[in-house]
């Protein structure tokens, strides 16, 4: 600012409703009635919120990706969108319960439930006869595998404890039919606390962390990578990406970016900024080469 250094600033586009970003239809306001639009956050400061409810992930124990067996622990959900009644609030509740309901029931028992006229829970035994269809029919099971991708290469600390968002309509008037996971959002508790060498989000945190900072866990993403169908849509991505080389393009941008501003960050003081940079891309390149060997 005026040739005086200020520091590094960063722009970012705000996580709501909008045509551009989550392209959800906003109802009138004052209307009360559930079949509408709901953008939901998996949100660690839900009571700061007017709406917002507790997910208790059918209270079941599950074991992850490195053998590690747990209970799951409840988390706060909050609607991002706005509301105008307590039908909404106890509507979309009940949904989310019962979508992880009916994954559960696929994955782990075998047992296929789906959702009547009234988003009730019945039977789907005759319908269904494996969990990937049944789990197919209420969540867009296409937008977990990317959601799962992205926080798994960046090891987001937030992925399962806040600024983790879904969306859903019942209005008939978006894309948003099934439970989607969209709209990634706050990487500034990222790229770092872990080995490059580990899986992060398709597990359950490290006990040391959690007696920390509490249990940041992600349920969804721990309970689908226990499959050998999601894990294998999972390595289908992966390797559609690495073949039209996506990732490495991003990385090699991110490289170059450094190089071209290296002057502009080396200022007075700060002169770490540019070894900071690259030394984070090294560590999103280790990343992305030991997923490589695992998908």
């Amino acid at each position: 600012v005026n040739k005086v250094f200020k520091g590094l600033y960063l722009l970012c586009e705000q996580n709501q409703i909008n045509k551009n970003r989550v392209n959800l239809p906003e109802h009138e306001e004052g209307y009360t009635g559930t079949d509408i639009g709901y953008f939901l956050e998996l949100d660690n400061y839900a009571s700061d919120n007017p709406y917002w409810f507790t997910m208790d992930y059918c209270n079941e124990i599950l074991t992850d990706l490195n053998g590690t067996t747990k209970k799951l622990v409840p988390a706060e959900y909050t609607i991002k969108n706005d509301i105008y009644s307590q039908e909404q609030v106890d509507f979309i509740s009940k949904y989310l319960s019962n979508v992880f309901k009916i994954m559960v029931q696929a994955i782990k028992y075998g047992k296929y439930y789906t959702f009547d006229e009234n988003y009730n829970l019945i039977d789907a035994s005759k319908i269904y006869d494996n969990a990937y269809d049944t789990i197919n029919a209420v969540v867009d099971i296409k937008s977990v595998v990317n959601m799962y991708i992205l926080y798994e290469i960046c090891h987001d600390n937030d992925c399962g404890e806040g600024s983790f968002y879904m969306a859903v309509d019942f209005s008939g008037k978006s894309s948003f039919d099934r439970l989607t996971f969209t709209a990634p959002w706050d990487f500034n508790w990222a790229y770092s606390d872990a080995s490059t060498g580990k899986y992060y989000a398709g597990a359950f945190n490290d006990m040391s962390f959690v007696s920390q900072y509490g249990d940041r866990t992600n349920p969804w993403f721990v309970l689908l990578m226990s499959t050998d169908w999601f894990t294998g849509l999972v390595k289908e991505k992966w390797t559609e990406m690495n073949s039209e080389n996506k990732i490495n393009s991003v990385i090699k941008l991110c490289s170059s970016t450094i190089k071209t501003y290296w002057d502009e960050f080396t200022v007075e003081k700060f002169n770490s900024y540019p070894q900071s940079a690259e030394s984070l891309v090294k560590w999103v390149k280790e990343r992305v080469n030991w997923l490589n060997t695992q998908w």
